[in-house]
């Protein structure tokens, strides 16, 4: 009835109306920043909760109804709710009518819109970018063809140039394009983004196979190695020959005679097991950055990025002994994932206070030959931390391997010559 009536083309008119007007007050709050902090805020008054009531109308006009959904797609609504997402006061509303108009015939017109936006967004617009990919993971999961159209309109190659626009963005000292943006805001970004990979390819292979040849993970690594947190100076795993005294015993009071330990000790001692540092790790450290990527890579590996998983900077040694236990009955299901975690091992930078107690990243061959360290007491709790991120790393990765199934398939994928390229030296 609405339809015939002609109200569908009202309420598109009307859309229209509020998008010129709410664009207009968001470009005036720019040249005003007093006025921005009142156009971000959820729109309560009377005569903008009309805005609002309008959206709930349109909704129950085209959900589950095709007829109306192209009617409305037709008189421009559509174009007017890709233009309303970038408002931060519409924002979510324009995103829950968007995915119903999707979830009606695939609409590729509002995907395409959606990526374009991300794309030309500024670099600082994490909030925007991180919406708009929350959305499009809920229609993955909604609806699988929704997954196809993603890969036709290239949206692994959007999705990856919102990752590569973080150039940069977690480098300490901050760059001043990102003193105003969050560490905590860019890492849940690339969280998400990992979260739509990982669902874009999971039970399609068509798009995986797209995925790997559009991007592949060696990209991958090497865009996360740009983002700011990882050093560059160096790409191969020094050895470094240091005493550690300090067992992972006595740093966590445990009997050496106790079961639980010795069967640790066994089950890790092809490595030195390093005890963690007693001085927390601040939480907008360079450390703390690079051990989220290598968490990242750990679950996409295993394909378990929408389960809560431990930080590879776990200290608790009875969580930390569980969580390995646990990764050795765990088959790898995308192996060049494990292998992008091998190769940004190196990368983790090396800190090291000079005469006038400055830091300054360095590569680690210099930390080995040139500074003179031979105790982890030698050494900041910076670096006792990115060593510790290092062995934790090569020991998920150790435990991993000791399935013969996950050996066969790290073998196929040519783990081997991986290790001797970035570890050999080590």
């Amino acid at each position: 009835l609405y339809r015939y009536i002609g109200l569908i083309s009202v309420f598109v008119r009307s859309l229209q109306k509020h998008v010129c007007q709410l664009t207009l007050e968001f470009e005036l709050s720019k040249t005003d920043p007093m006025l921005l902090p009142m156009c971000e805020e959820v729109i309560t008054s009377d005569k903008d909760q009309y805005i609002f009531l309008l959206f709930e109308v349109i909704r129950v006009s085209i959900e589950y109804n095709d007829a109306n959904g192209k009617e409305f797609r037709s008189k421009g609504g559509s174009r007017a709710l890709v233009d309303m997402v970038s408002l931060p006061s519409t924002r979510r509303q324009s995103l829950k009518l968007l995915q119903v108009l999707i979830l009606l015939d695939g609409g590729q017109d509002e995907l395409v819109g959606l990526l374009t936006i991300i794309c030309m967004a500024t670099p600082q617009a994490v909030f925007l970018k991180t919406d708009i990919l929350h959305s499009l993971n809920r229609l993955f999961s909604l609806q699988t063809a929704v997954k196809e159209t993603f890969r036709e309109i290239g949206g692994f190659l959007h999705v990856m140039s919102v990752l590569t626009l973080l150039d940069g963005s977690l480098a300490m000292p901050r760059h001043s394009q990102w003193l105003h943006t969050h560490k905590e805001d860019i890492l849940n970004l690339v969280r998400v983004i990992f979260h739509t990979f990982s669902i874009a390819i999971t039970d399609e292979p068509a798009n995986r196979h797209t995925f790997m040849t559009e991007i592949g993970f060696f990209s991958l690594a090497d865009t996360l190695s740009l983002l700011g947190c990882f050093s560059t100076d160096n790409t191969t795993l020094q050895q470094m020959k240091m005493d550690f005294s300090g067992s992972l015993a006595e740093s966590q009071e445990l009997d050496p005679r106790n079961n639980e330990f010795n069967s640790y000790d066994a089950f890790t001692s092809e490595f030195t097991i390093l005890p963690p540092p007693k001085r927390s790790l601040p939480a907008d450290s360079n450390i703390q950055a690079c051990a989220e990527c290598f968490q990242h890579l750990r679950d996409f590996a295993l394909d378990i990025l929408s389960s809560k998983t431990d930080s590879l900077l776990l200290a608790d040694y009875k969580k930390r002994f569980q969580g390995l236990l646990a990764l050795s009955d765990r088959v790898i299901t995308y192996p060049g994932a494990l292998i992008a975690l091998i190769k940004l091992i190196p990368c983790i930078p090396m800190m090291h206070n000079n005469a006038t107690n400055k830091c300054e990243i360095l590569p680690s061959y210099l930390i080995c030959n040139e500074i003179p360290v031979n105790t982890l007491d030698d050494l900041s709790y910076e670096d006792h931390w990115a060593l510790f991120l290092q062995s934790s790393a090569i020991q998920e990765v150790y435990c991993l391997m000791n399935s013969e199934t996950n050996q066969q398939i790290m073998c196929d994928e040519g783990i081997a010559g991986i290790l001797l390229k970035y570890c050999g030296p080590a």
